[in-house]
């Protein structure tokens, strides 16, 4: 059947004209409504009972036309600002004239129409209607909607299919008059659908012809149908009220439909944009009723040929709410409310490499707003009396279903970042060809030995020996020769490459999401272990979404419980997006590639929180024109924000997240991954032109000032509560720029953790924190020496652990709080500079540490925790101090290309121009850091069991360090000159420090026991140490000294320069002094208060006067030493392995060559100017030969008879020259020391042997 437009038109036509006719010539008959009634039951019988209907095969062709001509249409703008204007409609323009957007075609100009046909053919079609058993069947083998388009230039004719349907039947059957309930069935082996907008379009046009040509028949045959309504007036006012009670008796009876689908492919597709190709692939969709729920199996989501999205099985339920009475209720039942469900088995989210999502999204709003005005243009030209029909009859109508609670049970969930596969690749091969390498390099080294025979601690030269000395005859016949050790040597390679071979055969291929299907690419194929940079994964995840009470009043009521610049300047909102949410976790985990620790795992989680996404309204933008293209056929000129900048949508969260144990790790060689991850979000969000049918250069909106960087990105978007808590936590901190390093690291082992963050304040606590080393490990494995089992003591073991935070920023507008940096509605206009006045121009940083002894823990909790001391104790030994000191150089002062990762080229990657921004240590003006410790301890560990300073022990009542850094006192901003980031004040503080050698019995073997001793021994010695004070010591009383060496009550070093900040110093002093306020400390001496710098009652002895002139103040108060041989052994002992461990370490060669290149170029320079000094003194010495001789004369000793009082007044007068020049030179002071009331004992071994 092939038909066009005309015989649509026809067939209208003679349709509508019989319809009127039959209305003519069968008038309405007068009848009551029981005679109605008891003659419906009578036809009914009449009528046929079976109804079947087969088509083997039926194709219906139409051909048409459309029209390729110009429009404009009305283009107006809805905006939303908020609580200063709310929802409003632009319609027009700036300069007065209304919004117009202007359709245009892209075809030739002597091009006028499109000739296209579209082809609905079907096959083995058949139709079975049984009235007595109320049933219906449809029955369909093949189903195919195909739609051909002429193209110019005589190219061949395109040809898309947009509907294909394969083995398709519906069952529908009903109870008769007493069931309530018509079920229905939908089979479907197979279905593929296909949208293009050009098509689409052809075929709207159609239909918007045919809507007017009805239209205007039905306005023709309208004054015939008047008249037939005033005939029958009369009847349908008689009728009206069994109508009335019909009806009602009809919605009682309202049957229900129950729908059930068996679908076992389903496959849609289509351009949603130019350049942009999207696809839903689902293998099975099954469900006994559509309306309460629907089983997916095998759905996949993808853009442009990459999955983003994939589920082996996923449910959705729909669950109806049961209400109340009340009014609130009433509405949500008339609006059919109800509760979703959302059960998957596992789902897959992955992040393509290098998928442009935001030149995604961009594309498809811009066609999808241009496809809207292109219809709406079309229809006011071929239909223009719709626009006053559907304005009249526009009505607002009530939501269909309103989302209450929403719950999703997820399984399994994996969200990952796609790894590049060459990166991939080559990392993978790397590490197996390294394995590889080292196994080969043993063996040839072995074979070398085993050919040259001269060393003598070679396996050859041993075997000799050994033969020869056992008598054993012709010992040379068992050496190989050299051909002999070539093939050996030959034989090695060839292993090496088989298992090379074989470890590569070994490794399971991952598919990849497709982003590199084709291309250079294409070639690399990684394994499943190293196919993501990043991956986080969850088990047993169930999430609960509800409703915010309030709706968007209370979530802006929450946003300024937040947010104190909202609450005082009442920021408006044009969108908002907010839940309450409840989520339950069996485990989380967050991976990098495939290295040996996860950066984060996580067990039993679980978090009550609510999350609102909000967009700040702002005035309307200036707007600009812009080309979007559609189809093959269609450009759309409309207008946009000219700009380019939008308000971005923030993050206010109130999230309390607990997890039962978790595993965290962070090394230098986890930053270059860091750097791929911030690339391939930077690849994602970045704007860009995907078109490739109608490619031309999109112009970029200028570019007035810089983008803003991370940190100021993460300051403006994200905002709320955080709060982290953990029952058990693990910390891995590598020692190793390796990230699959598994031994030497630094292990942090915590009971119960507890994170808080807010804006611009971070804060830990945590209890029963133990840090071990890895210094003997890694000591062993250098020296290829075993270690000893025992168990493990750790360096740093605490009951309490505290870490403040206060981040504070500085920007140009003085109020870097103020993050809404957008102009608002009041304003009327758009701001000149918008990330200029945010970006953060300084930043300081002050860090609290502190370490706290046991206070008020049960015992029982106690007991159960692995703690064995109630105060802060520090285990350390020399090898530690060094392990600490390469540590710390490698974080600090890791390799170069490993922190500077991001800056190096990519391959096939243009280099980009960098933003400009100031690097964040560039910014940062300040850093402060205070360290404070209650009754510390610190015992020395050597290694040698023999070690004079063994179980030499420092004690600390109080211990406080504080050190700050800063460029100066100037006002920074983003071109000024900024001064190094110096050390501009350091303060150490001890409170009754005591320094005592703590003897050990070897019979106590046990870890408990050895502390239990520790801390007796530190007891008594404290007592001792206190009644010494009170008398003097004898000789009787040496064995109450054993192991005693230093005391002192108060012990400070201070020192501050002149670039430091007093004002904000003492500020920040002041607020430390607050936070852990120190308790007094009775002097011993003459039993007054001494406490800390303001709760001291004098200044007399200076301990507490900080001066900023860059010297270095010592203060002792109280000072006690016993020195002894043993103490002078353990402290000598004890000074020489500090200075072993931290000498520098030793240069890398390159670093030595240059060196030693700088040296040889700086001696040439010495020598060259000492040739020209020489040449210039001998000329200046022989124009001064009398000056030595005047000096000399002026010199000379007088008679000798004067001699003495000679000597007592030249050292009078070289003491008040010191004088003199030390008062003139005070300003250069470097070191300072006040001792008050010092005590020094001296014990001779021998003089106590002759009085004894």
């Amino acid at each position: 059947m092939h038909f066009c437009f005309s015989y649509l038109e026809s067939l209208c036509a003679t349709a509508m004209s019989y319809k009127v006719f039959m209305k003519s010539i069968l008038p309405p008959k007068k009848r009551s409504v029981q005679e109605n009634a008891s003659q419906k039951s009578t036809k009914k019988a009449k009528r046929a009972l079976l109804l079947k209907i087969n088509v083997a095969q039926c194709s219906i062709v139409y051909d048409g036309e459309m029209r390729l001509e110009d429009m404009s249409i009305a283009d107006p703008k809805r905006v939303n600002f908020g609580s200063q204007g709310g929802r409003v409609v632009i319609i027009n323009e700036a300069n007065g004239s209304p919004r117009m957007a202007y359709v245009n075609s892209t075809s030739l100009p002597d091009h006028k129409n499109v000739h296209f046909s579209t082809s609905l053919e079907i096959y083995q079609f058949g139709v079975s209607l049984n009235k007595a058993k109320h049933t219906m069947q449809v029955e369909l083998e093949n189903f195919r909607l195909t739609h051909k388009e002429d193209q110019l230039d005589n190219k061949p004719v395109e040809e898309t299919k947009l509907f294909d349907v394969r083995k398709a039947k519906f069952v529908q059957r009903s109870g008769g008059l007493n069931d309530i309930a018509a079920c229905s069935l939908i089979n479907v082996t197979d279905i593929a659908v296909r949208w293009e907008p050009d098509p689409y379009l052809e075929l709207l046009e159609v239909a918007t012809r045919l809507k007017s040509v009805l239209h205007r028949m039905k306005l023709q045959n309208s004054v015939t149908e008047v008249k037939d309504e005033t005939l029958n007036m009369d009847i349908l006012s008689k009728k009206e009220s069994p109508s009335d009670h019909g009806q009602q008796e009809k919605a009682q009876k309202k049957r229900e439909s129950v729908i059930a689908i068996d679908l076992e492919s389903l496959k849609i597709s289509g351009e949603l944009a130019d350049g942009v190709e999207a696809m839903i692939t689902v293998g099975y969709i099954f469900s006994e009723n559509a309306k309460i729920g629907v089983l997916v199996e095998g759905i996949s989501v993808s853009f442009c040929g990459a999955w983003i999205l994939k589920s082996s099985r996923m449910q959705l339920s729909r669950i109806p709410i049961s209400v109340s009475d009340s009014n609130s209720d009433k509405k949500l039942q008339s609006a059919a409310a109800c509760d979703w469900v959302i059960q998957c088995r596992d789902v897959n989210i992955c992040l393509p490499f290098r998928l442009q999502l935001r030149a995604i999204d961009d594309a498809v709003e811009d066609t999808l707003r241009a496809f809207k005005l292109i219809s709406a243009a079309k229809t006011s030209v071929l239909f223009p009396e719709k626009k006053s029909s559907t304005t009249s009859s526009k009505k607002s109508k009530p939501k269909s279903t309103a989302f209450r609670y929403v719950r999703i049970i997820v399984r399994d969930l994996i969200a990952e970042i796609e790894e590049e596969p060459m990166q991939g690749w080559l990392d993978e091969h790397m590490i197996l060809m390294k394995n590889v390498f080292c196994e080969s390099t043993v063996r040839l080294n072995l074979l070398d030995e085993l050919s040259s025979g001269k060393n003598k601690d070679s396996p050859k030269a041993k075997l000799d020996s050994s033969e020869k000395n056992s008598g054993c005859p012709d010992v040379d016949a068992y050496v190989p020769g050299t051909h002999s050790i070539e093939k050996l040597r030959e034989e090695i390679y060839r292993q090496a490459f088989q298992s090379y071979y074989q470890a590569c055969q070994k490794l399971p291929v991952s598919e990849g999401s497709g982003a590199c299907s084709s291309g250079f690419q294409s070639g690399f194929k990684m394994s499943t272990r190293r196919a993501s940079v990043m991956s986080v994964c969850a088990k047993d995840v169930d999430v609960s979404l509800s409703k915010i009470d309030g709706g968007d009043e209370g979530m802006i009521s929450f946003i300024k419980s937040l947010d104190p610049v909202c609450d005082k300047d009442d920021i408006p909102f044009s969108r908002l997006y907010g839940s309450n949410f409840s989520l339950k976790t069996r485990s989380l985990s967050a991976y990098l590639r495939d290295y040996t620790f996860p950066l984060f795992s996580g067990t039993n989680g679980k978090c009550d929180g609510r999350l609102v996404l909000g967009q700040q309204a702002t005035c309307f933008q200036p707007q600009a024109r812009q080309d979007v293209y559609v189809g093959k056929w269609w450009r759309v000129n409309l207008l946009r924000s000219a700009t380019g900048y939008t308000p971005p949508m923030k993050t206010y969260a109130d999230i309390p997240l607990y997890f039962k144990k978790a595993e965290v790790s962070f090394g230098v060689g986890y930053e270059p991954v860091f750097a791929d991850v911030s690339y391939a979000f930077t690849c994602a969000l970045r704007r860009a032109n995907l078109a490739k049918r109608w490619y031309f250069e999109r112009p970029e909106p200028p570019r007035r000032e810089r983008s803003l960087p991370w940190w100021d990105d993460m300051r403006n978007y994200i905002h709320g509560k955080f709060k982290l808590c953990f029952n058990e936590t693990k910390w891995h901190l590598p020692a190793s720029t390796s990230p699959y390093e598994k031994l030497d690291e630094l292990l942090i082992i915590t009971d119960f953790m507890e994170i808080h963050y807010v804006d611009g304040y971070v804060s830990l606590s945590s209890k029963y924190l133990r840090v071990y080393l890895t210094s003997l490990e890694s000591l062993a494995k250098k020296s290829s020496l075993e270690i000893p089992h025992h168990p493990a003591i750790p360096f740093l073991e605490t009951p309490s652990f505290f870490m403040d935070i206060s981040i504070e920023w500085g920007c140009d507008s003085g109020n870097p709080m103020d993050h809404f940096i957008f102009a608002l509605p009041a304003e009327g206009k758009p701001r000149d500079k918008v990330f200029d006045a945010f970006r953060s121009t300084s930043l300081s940083l002050k860090w609290s540490f502190s370490l706290k002894p046991y206070t008020t823990e049960p015992i029982e909790h106690q007991k159960k925790s692995n703690l064995n001391t109630t105060a802060p104790t520090v285990n350390v030994g020399v090898h530690d101090l060094a392990w600490l000191m390469k540590w710390w150089n490698l974080v600090f002062l890791p390799p170069h290309k490993l922190r500077l990762f991001s800056r190096f080229p990519r391959f096939g990657v243009p280099r980009f121009v960098r933003s400009g921004n100031l690097p964040l240590d560039r910014v940062m003006t300040e850093q402060c850091i205070r360290f404070d410790a209650m009754q510390l301890q610190i015992n020395n560990m050597p290694l040698q069991a023999d070690d004079p300073a063994k179980g030499l022990t420092l004690h600390f009542t109080k211990f406080r360090y504080e050190i700050a850094f800063s460029r100066g006192k100037q006002i920074f901003t983003f071109d000024c000159k900024r001064e190094p980031l110096d050390l501009v004040y350091q303060g150490i503080d001890l409170h009754l420090l005591k320094v005592f050698i703590n003897r050990i019995p070897e019979s106590s073997t046990s870890m408990d026991s050895k502390i239990e001793n520790k801390v007796l021994q530190t007891k008594d010695k404290d007592s001792l140490g206190c009644e010494k004070g009170k008398k003097k010591t004898s000789p009787t009383e040496k064995s109450r000294d054993d192991g005693f060496f230093l005391y002192s009550d108060y012990f400070t070093i201070r020192k501050q320069t002149p670039k430091a900040d007093a004002a904000r110093l003492s500020a920040w002093q002041e607020d430390g002094r607050k936070k852990t306020e120190m308790p007094l400390i009775k002097s011993e001496f003459d039993g007054g208060d001494e406490s800390d710098h303001d709760q001291s009652g004098s200044d007399d002895e200076g301990f507490n006067v900080v001066v900023a002139d860059s010297c270095q103040r010592v203060f002792v108060y109280g000072l006690k030493i016993l020195w002894n041989l043993e103490n002078r052994a353990a402290v000598l002992s004890w000074v020489g392995g500090l200075t072993q461990a931290f000498q520098p370490p030793k240069p890398s060669p390159s670093r030595q060559y240059t060196q030693t290149k700088i040296l040889e170029k700086k001696q040439l320079i010495k020598e060259a100017e000492m040739s020209k000094d020489g040449a210039l003194s001998s000329v200046s010495s022989t124009s001064q030969p009398s000056e030595p001789q005047q000096i000399k004369s002026s010199e000379s000793p007088p008679s000798n008879g004067s001699g003495k009082p000679d000597l007592t007044s030249s050292s009078e007068n070289a003491l008040k020259r010191s004088n003199n020049s030390d008062s003139e030179e005070e300003g250069t002071r470097h070191f300072m020391v006040n001792v008050v009331q010092p005590q020094f004992n001296l014990h001779s071994e021998e003089a106590n042997e002759t009085e004894e």
